[in-house]
């Protein structure tokens, strides 16, 4: 198995983050969210966004590379992988030699 993202060149791969922050922050500052709101229903009711909550079958955790604990959580998972695909720990262990103290982004979580 090999990351979706290089399977094939110029993919961006198996997600895309929607930034809630960021919403949150337009709701809160009065912006008129009509079309965010309305682009958010029709993803959901299209299946492709996976919202899970605490405790739900599909709950998930996103680390982006430019964390500056990202490296480690990945090498982590890397070494577990290796025991059962070779080929998508060596993904994983790529990614985390490109994130945290070795992205040109790195910085703590906020």
């Amino acid at each position: 198995m090999r990351l979706d993202r290089n399977l094939k060149p110029g993919d961006n791969g198996k997600y895309k983050l929607i930034l809630n922050r960021r919403i949150r922050e337009k709701r809160g500052a009065g912006e008129d969210m009509t079309a965010i709101d309305a682009a958010l229903k029709t993803l959901k009711d299209a299946g492709v966004l996976d919202d899970s909550a605490v405790g739900e079958p599909h709950e998930f955790f996103v680390i982006r590379c430019k964390d500056a604990f990202a490296c480690k959580a990945l090498m982590a998972y890397s070494q577990e992988a290796a025991l059962h695909d070779p080929e998508y720990a060596e993904d994983v262990a790529e990614l985390a030699y490109r994130s945290g103290p070795y992205s040109p982004f790195c910085k703590r979580p906020d």
